[in-house]
């Protein structure tokens, strides 16, 4: 399998890890420091527990993830990587969001890992029932 092949298996599994409650392995696709953010807001989180204790509360948690637009660039000195992607999120109200992640991954002892995660929500891309 390629670089960016395995980057790629890794972006894919952290999504269906938050989708599945894996929250058990979240330690194979991230850092023990990762960095979670949301931009525009004072959401900060740093290390694996303090991501799964924020990712697995509330009611308002999506159906799904459905990742689209996946970009990866390597580092030119190789062992880093970034990546940006689209993500839309259907609720279980039948509201939807559009999100963009934007990750940085280091090449471990164990495989690629995500480093920094940090969700820009797309302004303007809320859909609620009705509109």
């Amino acid at each position: 399998m390629s670089e960016l092949e395995e980057i790629r298996r890794i972006l894919d599994l952290y999504t269906y890890l938050v989708d599945d409650s894996g929250w058990d392995r979240m330690g194979e696709v991230l850092t023990e420091d990762v960095v979670f953010t949301v931009r525009g807001t004072p959401v900060r989180r740093q290390g694996v527990e303090a991501v799964v204790e924020l990712l697995s509360g509330g009611a308002s948690r999506p159906l799904m993830h459905l990742t689209a637009n996946v970009m990866v660039d390597l580092a030119p000195e190789g062992g880093r990587a970034t990546a940006r992607s689209k993500v839309l999120t259907p609720k279980p109200d039948g509201s939807a969001g559009l999100v963009r992640y934007e990750d940085s991954l280091v090449l471990t002892g164990a495989g690629w890992r995500i480093e920094s995660h940090e969700v820009a929500p797309v302004v303007g891309a809320w859909r609620t029932p009705g509109e």
